[in-house]
């Protein structure tokens, strides 16, 4: 069998360039269509980076795409669509604002590792990835819930296992080593399910003292 060979829009790259539009994206899958690509992509991110809804965007290169090659489908095509997208609101309805939200301005990430990387509120980051790497003097942090982006930007090694997804009692264990100075929960995750749980948020209130809210994240800290 012949490989298949897929096109992926390019949703969050025109995001962090300040393009919200979707329409250079239709046009970018019409042109992949003609030059015979198998299939169209749109990426999603379960960790709150700003890119397009993928399925709703699909549901529109669905739409132009069918109408461009089948005239004669638009209406199947328009009708498909419109049901793809009413299943997404009745499916995540606490999540309908993604359909719509429009990102603000984008400021270049003026940090060492960032690499030219544009996003909303930079200087928030900027403070906050200086106040990471201030207390903690041996490269070691837990960063909560929702907020892996903190481990690389700040160049710091995460203590559990994985990018905020730890079971409570993993966490728990990781809190009580001496080695560990510096803890970041954040206090608006995208997703209601990533709230820092009660017995992890008391813990790290009761074993790091020192505190301060940079933005959305706050910091806790220890000597």
């Amino acid at each position: 069998m012949p490989p298949r060979i897929g096109y992926l829009l390019p949703t969050r790259e025109h995001i962090m360039a300040g393009q919200p539009q979707a329409a250079p994206l239709l046009e970018l899958a019409e042109r992949a269509q003609r030059l015979g690509f198998d299939s169209i992509w749109a990426g999603d991110s379960l960790l709150a980076r700003p890119r397009h809804e993928p399925l709703t965007l699909l549901a529109a290169v669905a739409i132009v795409a069918t109408a461009k090659k089948q005239p004669g489908t638009y209406v199947l095509a328009a009708v498909t669509g419109f049901y793809l997208l009413f299943g997404v609101a009745m499916l995540v309805p606490d999540y309908i604002y993604e359909l719509t939200h429009k990102v603000g301005r984008m400021d270049e990430l003026h940090l060492k590792r960032a690499g030219g990387l544009r996003i909303e509120y930079a200087a928030n980051f900027e403070d906050l990835i200086h106040l990471l790497q201030q207390h903690s003097p041996n490269g070691l942090m837990y960063a909560g819930n929702d907020c892996p982006e903190l481990y690389f930007l700040a160049g710091l090694k995460n203590v559990t296992r994985d990018d905020g997804g730890a079971p409570a009692e993993e966490v728990l264990k990781a809190l009580q080593s001496d080695d560990l100075k510096l803890v970041v929960i954040n206090e608006a995750p995208f997703f209601p399910s990533a709230k820092m749980s009660p017995e992890v948020r008391a813990e790290v209130m009761r074993k790091f003292p020192e505190n301060q809210l940079v933005g959305i994240f706050r910091v806790f800290w220890r000597k």
